[in-house]
């Protein structure tokens, strides 16, 4: 089962992701994507903390919003990603692309 989450603050957006994250699903994912990419916050954030799985699909579709963030002029940022996903991100060398860092950071950087 897959819940999406979304917490608005001054300056970001986060998007809480629980659950697995795969091609059948994407749709969803897209479409709070698109609700949200629209607002006049400067940064979107996905909460990985509770994200158990993502397949390549998604991957791409990673890449399509970080692109679509930038042409925008808005940041991606990606924060907490537990073990599996993180060695997932790493292994496709995502680091490249994606901003990438911990709660704690990201909390103290966009309230």
């Amino acid at each position: 089962m897959l819940s999406i989450i979304i917490e608005d603050r001054k300056t970001a957006t986060i998007l809480h992701i629980n659950g697995e994250l795969f091609h059948e699903k994407l749709a969803e994912l897209e479409k709070v994507w698109e609700d949200q990419i629209k607002k006049s916050v400067s940064t979107i954030a996905i909460d990985c903390q509770k994200l158990n799985y993502i397949d390549s699909p998604t991957i791409g579709t990673l890449v399509k919003f970080f692109n679509d963030a930038m042409s925008k002029g808005k940041k991606l940022i990606f924060y907490e990603l537990n073990p599996s996903i993180k060695s997932l991100f790493d292994s496709a060398r995502l680091e490249r692309f994606f901003l990438i860092t911990t709660r704690e950071k990201f909390d103290s950087e966009y309230q």
